[in-house]
């Protein structure tokens, strides 16, 4: 996993955050959570406009419904992690 820029704070994104990075706006990123962290998509093939070749959706959180995709979980490796999934701005999702 490529982690966001060095000594920056995560950012922190709720579910209804994250939802506003579902792949239909053009020039916003596409994101989607798993396991807590959130992960830029935006430029993986397989997520062109925020869907995961049909079986998974950006703008939200794919955690348990990764391993059933084409491409798993071992795809997050190769995109930048650029926050963490929250319930709301006090902290973590859990």
């Amino acid at each position: 996993m490529t982690d966001r820029k060095a000594g920056a704070p995560p950012r922190r994104f709720t579910r209804a955050t994250l939802a506003e990075f579902d792949g239909k706006v053009a020039g916003r990123p596409v994101l989607v959570a798993f396991e807590g962290k959130v992960y830029d998509v935006t430029g993986s093939y397989p997520w062109h406009g925020g869907w995961h070749w049909g079986c998974a959706l950006a703008g939200r959180d794919e955690s348990g419904k990764m391993d059933e995709t084409v491409h798993g979980r071992e795809m997050l490796a190769r995109v930048t992690c650029v926050g963490e999934l929250v319930e709301d701005d006090r902290g973590p999702q859990s």
